[in-house]
Protein backbone atom coordinates (compact mmCIF):
# COMPACT_ATOMS: atom_id res chain seq x y z
CA UNK A 1 0.00 0.00 0.00
CA UNK A 2 1.25 3.69 -0.66
CA UNK A 3 0.27 7.09 0.56
CA UNK A 4 0.40 10.67 -0.58
CA UNK A 5 2.46 13.60 1.22
CA UNK A 6 -0.45 15.63 0.89
CA UNK A 7 1.18 18.88 2.78
CA UNK A 8 4.68 20.18 4.26
CA UNK A 9 5.08 22.36 7.01
CA UNK A 10 7.97 23.78 8.79
CA UNK A 11 7.87 25.54 12.52
CA UNK A 12 11.16 27.75 12.68
CA UNK A 13 10.07 28.97 16.15
CA UNK A 14 7.71 27.59 19.17
CA UNK A 15 4.28 29.00 19.47
CA UNK A 16 4.70 30.25 15.67
CA UNK A 17 2.60 29.02 13.01
CA UNK A 18 3.67 26.45 10.46
CA UNK A 19 5.25 27.68 7.14
CA UNK A 20 3.85 25.77 4.14
CA UNK A 21 6.15 24.28 1.34
CA UNK A 22 6.38 22.66 -1.51
CA UNK A 23 9.36 21.36 -1.16
CA UNK A 24 12.25 20.76 1.86
CA UNK A 25 15.05 19.13 2.32
CA UNK A 26 15.28 15.77 4.63
CA UNK A 27 18.61 15.48 6.68
CA UNK A 28 20.34 12.34 7.16
CA UNK A 29 20.10 11.29 10.80
CA UNK A 30 17.62 14.44 11.31
CA UNK A 31 14.79 16.27 10.14
CA UNK A 32 13.32 18.94 8.15
CA UNK A 33 15.84 21.44 7.50
CA UNK A 34 14.38 25.18 8.83
CA UNK A 35 12.69 23.39 11.21
CA UNK A 36 13.16 24.06 15.03
CA UNK A 37 13.31 20.44 15.55
CA UNK A 38 15.38 19.50 12.63
CA UNK A 39 18.57 18.93 14.93
CA UNK A 40 16.71 17.00 18.11
CA UNK A 41 18.58 14.17 19.19
CA UNK A 42 14.85 12.07 18.65
CA UNK A 43 11.81 12.08 16.72
CA UNK A 44 12.43 15.23 14.38
CA UNK A 45 9.68 14.92 12.10
CA UNK A 46 6.30 14.67 12.77
CA UNK A 47 3.61 12.63 10.17
CA UNK A 48 0.04 12.60 10.54
CA UNK A 49 -2.93 11.37 8.82
CA UNK A 50 -4.54 14.24 6.51
CA UNK A 51 -8.09 13.43 8.07
CA UNK A 52 -7.32 14.31 11.35
CA UNK A 53 -7.90 18.49 10.61
CA UNK A 54 -10.98 17.09 8.88
CA UNK A 55 -12.43 15.06 11.95
CA UNK A 56 -11.38 17.77 14.39
CA UNK A 57 -12.86 20.79 12.68
CA UNK A 58 -16.06 18.57 12.87
CA UNK A 59 -16.27 18.52 16.94
CA UNK A 60 -18.28 20.11 18.98
CA UNK A 61 -15.64 19.84 21.39
CA UNK A 62 -11.85 21.33 22.04
CA UNK A 63 -9.40 18.79 21.05
CA UNK A 64 -6.31 20.10 23.22
CA UNK A 65 -3.96 18.42 21.58
CA UNK A 66 -4.50 18.81 18.02
CA UNK A 67 -3.09 22.64 18.76
CA UNK A 68 0.04 20.82 21.00
CA UNK A 69 1.30 18.83 18.48
CA UNK A 70 2.10 20.41 14.96
CA UNK A 71 2.85 18.33 11.72
CA UNK A 72 5.51 18.28 9.01
CA UNK A 73 4.12 15.64 6.77
CA UNK A 74 0.42 15.16 6.33
CA UNK A 75 -0.50 12.10 4.38
CA UNK A 76 -3.22 10.93 2.77
CA UNK A 77 -3.63 7.35 3.48
CA UNK A 78 -1.65 7.00 6.23
CA UNK A 79 -3.59 4.19 7.90
CA UNK A 80 -3.26 2.21 4.81
CA UNK A 81 0.54 2.18 6.26
CA UNK A 82 -0.02 0.69 9.36
CA UNK A 83 3.34 1.56 10.65
CA UNK A 84 4.89 1.29 14.09
CA UNK A 85 8.76 2.04 15.60
CA UNK A 86 11.26 0.96 13.47
CA UNK A 87 9.40 0.92 10.31
CA UNK A 88 11.37 2.41 7.10
CA UNK A 89 8.76 4.68 4.81
CA UNK A 90 9.90 5.72 1.33
CA UNK A 91 8.94 9.45 0.19
CA UNK A 92 9.44 10.15 -3.34
CA UNK A 93 12.47 8.88 -4.87
CA UNK A 94 14.79 9.37 -2.97
CA UNK A 95 14.10 10.15 1.08
CA UNK A 96 13.42 7.02 3.77
CA UNK A 97 12.72 7.39 7.04
CA UNK A 98 12.24 6.03 10.15
CA UNK A 99 9.79 5.65 12.25
CA UNK A 100 10.51 6.30 15.73
CA UNK A 101 7.83 6.48 18.14
CA UNK A 102 4.03 7.31 17.62
CA UNK A 103 1.67 9.66 19.51
CA UNK A 104 4.32 10.81 22.62
CA UNK A 105 1.44 12.15 25.56
CA UNK A 106 -2.16 12.54 25.94
CA UNK A 107 -3.45 15.27 28.36
CA UNK A 108 -6.96 13.91 28.93
CA UNK A 109 -7.30 15.82 32.09
CA UNK A 110 -7.41 19.12 30.22
CA UNK A 111 -9.05 18.24 27.01
CA UNK A 112 -12.71 18.20 26.65
CA UNK A 113 -13.05 15.32 24.20
CA UNK A 114 -11.70 12.99 26.63
CA UNK A 115 -14.30 14.60 29.25
CA UNK A 116 -17.03 14.40 26.86
CA UNK A 117 -16.40 10.93 26.37
CA UNK A 118 -15.58 11.36 23.17
CA UNK A 119 -12.43 8.84 21.15
CA UNK A 120 -9.42 10.71 19.67
CA UNK A 121 -7.55 9.18 16.91
CA UNK A 122 -4.54 11.24 17.32
CA UNK A 123 -2.64 8.74 18.98
CA UNK A 124 -3.09 6.57 16.37
CA UNK A 125 -2.54 9.04 13.49
CA UNK A 126 0.28 11.27 14.83
CA UNK A 127 4.55 9.64 14.25
CA UNK A 128 7.69 10.51 14.72
CA UNK A 129 10.47 9.86 12.74
CA UNK A 130 14.14 10.34 11.67
CA UNK A 131 16.00 10.77 8.07
CA UNK A 132 17.66 7.81 7.26
CA UNK A 133 18.39 8.47 3.24
CA UNK A 134 18.38 12.67 2.63
CA UNK A 135 16.88 14.28 0.19
CA UNK A 136 13.71 16.53 -0.93
CA UNK A 137 10.44 15.52 -0.35
CA UNK A 138 8.02 16.74 -2.59
CA UNK A 139 4.05 17.72 -2.06
CA UNK A 140 2.63 14.93 -4.26
CA UNK A 141 5.13 12.48 -3.34
CA UNK A 142 4.14 8.91 -3.14
CA UNK A 143 4.93 7.53 0.15
CA UNK A 144 5.13 3.56 1.03
CA UNK A 145 6.24 1.23 3.34
CA UNK A 146 9.85 -0.46 2.75
CA UNK A 147 9.52 -4.31 3.15
CA UNK A 148 11.42 -5.49 5.91
CA UNK A 149 14.31 -8.34 5.12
Amino acid sequence: MSAVLKSIQIFKAKGEPGTPLAEAEAVLDHGLAGDRHCMDERNPISLSDAGLSEWNSRQRYDALCFHRFKTNLTLENFGELSLKPGDLIRVGDQVVLEICSSFKKCYREKCELYNHGIPCPLPACMLFAVCRTGGVVREGDAVARIPKK
